[in-house]
């Protein structure tokens, strides 16, 4: 008997047997009264297969995965316009007329993939005529949280052979059937095969899931076996703890398309700080007005002529500075604010830009302190701002307290009475000693003010933290039903660190006369009023990044100060005047 190949088959034809490997199965997100399957014939051809998902439960019944049959009595149409998993110009659709005859496996294929290289994806990207396939290296896990309507996303970063990395977004069908485990702990190097998913592009290209995506961890293709011998001599003389180890010369030579979400690693020294703006701070180096990008380049408006440092902080991030134990700071001398600061890395000395400074937990009078600090230091960015009003204080706790300031390799020095507390406290421990320094020290100096202390403000970054691709375009406020999801510390999500804060703020405060200013939970709703939404500009977030940190003016902050203000005339009895 005659079988005929599957790459012959066109719209209309006739219903010659087929022998095939049935290899997935899945319900499309677009058609929702289908259910489809991927077939492959011994030439390596693939079609899609499509029935009604009323007929589910009947193939269910005896169509096993990657079990082979003889199928007759199907009938072929033409391919759909949009989202088709394999290019064939027909798809086989199969009801429960058709005929499938198990018969044996040899010398079927497993596996179909139809892999894009990392240089056609932009091509593909407003395109949905055709899903794409991808193969590479597994880098990392960037990010595994839900988003504000409780589905899980999965981010996965892939490398190629020529230093292209790009991000892969699983919703949760596909996410919660990935062995994670298996994933992190696989030899290197981890090749993943991702199929049938969408270009997308949010700053940066990304492939992004859909019903008919499939992740496989080292399948045996051909494919595979070259990626790792070559993976294998690339990084053979480089021990894995350091390939992502770079001097600053070598990341000024890396493009930002191909890196955005690449984490690097450098070893260096900070010896000096600026106050006023952040160290990714992107500055003129005429004027220091923030500069955009201009091609590969960085220029400013300004001064459209001058060279300008050729990074990005969106694309390039310092993450591990190793001998930061070292720096000599001084909290009573105000002088080291003026400085630039170098950071040298392997050998080599680059200027790059601004840092605000450190400055210590015990900051009220720094001038008495003896030596370094007087009851409790930490070499921590600002982390509070005190609002002294004629007859009462506000305290407030900025966000820069994070796990990135609390490195193992160098843990952050605290001490107590003249003397270094060991061992070191962590994050949350050390936070709750400064607090209560705080608090007892206000107590102490301000025994007859009215004092309120202002619970956090909430970020709202959706699919990822800051810097892991996180989002907040939103044009409504957040249910109350919502709220736990986003925020509760138990659903460990990117945004909790306001309620955990202010968990610490609460136990601080007690046995204290400093009144608990709560404008959290209001703030909360408010998705919807940072900038990252309404800057009103062409590819505003491409250019300047999604900030879901701080807050539109005129808008929430104006109700806090009206608030406030309403609290300081009532408790000081002024109400009626």
């Amino acid at each position: 008997m005659a079988f005929r190949p599957i790459s012959s088959i066109r719209s209309g034809d006739r219903a010659d047997p087929i022998e095939v490997r049935l290899i997935r199965k899945w319900h499309p997100f677009w058609l929702k009264s289908e259910c489809s399957f991927l077939l492959l014939d011994r030439e390596g051809a693939a079609v899609e297969a499509r029935g009604n998902i009323r007929d589910e439960p009947y193939f269910d019944s005896f169509l096993d995965l990657q079990r082979c049959y003889r199928i007759t009595d199907y009938l072929s149409v033409k391919a759909r316009k949009t989202y088709n998993v394999v290019p064939h110009p027909a798809t086989v659709k199969i009801a429960t007329g058709t005929t499938f005859i198990p018969i044996d496996d040899f010398d079927f294929p497993h596996y179909y993939f139809n892999f894009q290289p990392f240089e056609r994806l932009p091509d593909l990207l407003n395109q949905s005529l055709l899903l794409s396939d991808y193969i590479g290296r597994f880098h990392s896990i960037v990010s595994d949280t839900a988003t504000s309507t409780g589905r899980r996303l999965l981010k996965l970063l892939l490398e190629d052979l020529n230093d292209n990395f790009i991000e892969i977004a699983l919703w949760e069908e596909i996410a919660n059937i990935i062995d994670l485990e298996r994933l992190k702990h696989e030899p290197f190097p981890c090749i993943i095969a991702i199929t049938s998913s969408k270009v997308k592009k949010y700053n940066y290209l990304q492939l992004e899931s859909t019903s008919a995506t499939h992740m496989y961890i080292n399948p045996e293709i051909e494919d595979k076996h070259d990626l790792t011998e070559r993976f294998m001599e690339k990084y053979k003389n480089i021990p894995i703890e350091e390939h992502d180890r770079f001097t600053v010369a070598q990341l000024l030579e890396k493009k930002a398309q191909q890196n955005s979400e690449r984490i690097f690693t450098c070893v260096a020294s900070i010896v000096s700080f600026v106050e006023g703006k952040p160290w990714f701070y992107k500055g003129c180096v005429r004027c220091n007005r923030k500069l955009t990008e201009r091609g590969d380049m960085l220029a400013c408006g300004y001064h459209p002529r001058e060279q300008q440092p050729n990074f990005n902080s969106t694309q390039f991030v310092v993450t591990k500075v190793l001998d930061l134990t070292t720096l000599p700071l001084d909290p009573a001398n105000k002088d080291h604010h003026q400085a630039h600061y170098q950071i040298t890395i392997e050998g080599t000395s680059e200027t790059v830009t601004e840092a605000e400074p450190p400055i210590t937990a015990e900051a009220f009078e720094p001038q008495k302190a003896p030596g370094p600090s007087k009851d409790v230091t930490s070499r921590l960015q600002k982390h509070k701002k005190l609002l002294l009003l004629k007859h009462s204080i506000y305290v407030s706790v900025v966000k820069l307290w994070g796990y990135d300031k609390f490195p193992k390799e160098s843990p952050l020095a605290f001490y107590e009475g003249g003397k270094p507390i060991v061992p070191a406290p962590d994050m949350l421990d050390g936070l709750q000693i400064v607090l209560k320094n705080m608090a007892a020290y206000i107590q102490k100096e301000f025994p007859k003010t009215l004092k309120f202390w202002r619970l956090q403000s909430p970020r709202h970054f959706h699919g990822g933290d800051w810097n892991q691709n996180g989002s907040c375009l939103f044009n409504k406020p957040l249910k109350d039903s919502e709220l736990d999801l986003w925020f509760d510390p138990s659903n460990n999500g990117v945004n909790k660190e306001a309620r955990v804060i202010n968990q610490l703020i609460v136990k601080a405060l007690q046995d204290t006369d400093i009144e608990l200013l709560d404008l959290t939970h209001l703030s909360e709703f408010r998705a919807d009023a940072h900038p990252a939404t309404w800057l009103g500009k062409k590819d505003v977030v491409a250019v300047w990044g999604e900030d879901c940190m701080h807050w539109c003016l005129p808008g929430v902050p104006d109700t806090w100060v009206n608030i406030l203000w309403q609290l300081v005339r009532y408790r000081l009895g002024t109400a009626g005047s």
